[in-house]
């Protein structure tokens, strides 16, 4: 009998926090600063800005809108001056959060309680946190004030969020003779993975945020100046390496504590973009088919929900683009089914003309439906070796396949 190490994967465990009502020790100085620093930003319900990104230069790069009136009442839109790209959008209202992504013309549902990272990251380009609640100290099982550190000469306390313990799960492989047995094991280990905050100790303002990972913090952006607004303290100017290329924010139009309307966190999806709901598994989006089965919403999730390169997947996407003749969502997708499957297989040859057509086929019918975005001219005037610059297959996978991880944009009509 010979043994085999199977497949490993790593999945974040959550580690629990004290039940409420339960007596508890006495504030460790960690915990005082946290209650200085989170009854400061209590003083804050609510803020509004705008931020433009410029290159060094003062080339803009994106402008970026957002607002938010508590943790469950949030919206960031994002424009980006260099691409042709519909707004991108993230909406979060009640236990629901939706995203628009415009480089798939796709709208996408999760829990908020699944996807509230980005109240504490800058990747949409909005700044993170501005100031340290208790809802943000929330979103990690373990919130500690590790050190202090001057920032632009301002005294500032070091706080991580972490989640510091993970499993790893997988199996043995256990063969003898045409019988394999697979037996489960997992193992406990240490790690520490969040976000690290600088916090303003006098006023409560966020100065840098940062991603750990392990004993490394990637910075991911900075505040340079300040404004007051209200009588709050408030960033004005900041700082960030974007693909290694420095870049300057300036934030203006700041409103703090002056109420928001209703309708803006009011979410309206653009009328002919399918929706990923992804708080539904695949049975269930199953069983919904089962009663409803002419849902191309539906139809689209379940493709998404298997295996890129599974040929069920590429039915679901025909099916819903049949239920969906307008929307050009569900063609984008089967591109990116064709391709997987076409790239994953062992089998074809080289260059099969009918596997780059069907790719082709698709993203020119995804194109005449999206009207007022080329995918085959966008990426004519791209320089790169690897991909021809030709009317072929490939080349429009790969630009493809580059379009879905393309950054977003900012509606227009909205100021």
């Amino acid at each position: 009998m010979r043994k085999g190490i199977g497949c490993l994967c790593v999945t974040a465990c959550a580690v629990a926090l004290g039940a409420p009502g339960l007596p508890q020790a006495a504030p460790a100085p960690s915990d005082a600063v946290l209650d200085a620093l989170t009854a400061k930003a209590a003083a804050v319900r609510d803020y509004h800005y705008r931020l433009e990104w410029t290159t060094a230069a003062g080339a803009r790069v994106s402008v970026v809108e957002a607002w938010y009136a508590g943790p469950k009442r949030m919206r960031v839109v994002q424009r980006d001056v260099e691409q042709g790209l519909p707004p991108a959008e993230v909406v979060l209202t009640g236990d629901s959060v939706y995203r628009v992504e415009p480089s798939k013309y796709e709208v996408t549902k999760a829990r908020a309680s699944d996807s509230r990272a980005h109240l504490v990251s800058s990747g949409d380009g909005a700044m993170g946190p501005v100031f340290l609640s208790r809802e943000v100290l929330a979103l990690r099982p373990r919130a500690e004030v590790t050190g202090a550190k001057t920032i632009g000469e301002v005294p500032c306390h070091v706080v991580d969020l972490t989640a510091t313990s993970a499993r790893m799960s997988g199996d043995i492989a256990l063969d003898l003779d045409d019988f394999v047995a697979y037996v489960p094991r997992t193992r406990e280990f240490k790690a520490a993975a969040g976000f690290r905050f600088w916090v303003d100790g006098s006023t409560g303002m966020v100065r840098r945020w940062a991603v750990l990972s392990g004993d490394q913090a990637r910075v991911l952006c900075e505040v340079t100046e300040t404004q007051k607004v209200n009588g709050v303290v408030f960033p004005s100017l900041l700082r960030r390496s974007e693909g290694g290329t420095q870049q300057i924010g300036r934030v203006t139009d700041v409103t703090i504590n002056q109420g928001m309307a209703e309708d803006v966190f009011d979410f309206g999806p653009p009328p002919n973009w399918l929706m990923q709901d992804r708080t539904l598994t695949e049975a269930q989006v199953r069983e919904r088919l089962l009663n409803d089965p002419d849902d191309a919403d539906l139809h689209y999730t379940l493709g998404r929900l298997l295996r890129p390169n599974d040929k069920e997947a590429a039915d679901e996407f025909r099916r819903a683009a049949e239920l969906a003749p307008d929307s050009p969502t569900p063609l984008l997708a089967l591109a990116d089914a064709l391709w997987w499957a076409r790239a994953l297989s062992s089998i074809a040859p080289v260059d099969d003309d009918d596997d780059r057509k069907a790719v082709v086929t698709a993203l020119r019918e995804a194109t005449a439906r999206a009207g007022d975005y080329d995918w085959d001219g966008r990426y004519a005037g791209r320089s790169d070796r690897r991909v021809p610059q030709a009317d072929g297959g490939r080349a429009a996978a790969v630009a493809f396949r580059r379009g879905c991880a393309c950054p977003a944009a900012r509606p227009q009509g909205r100021q």
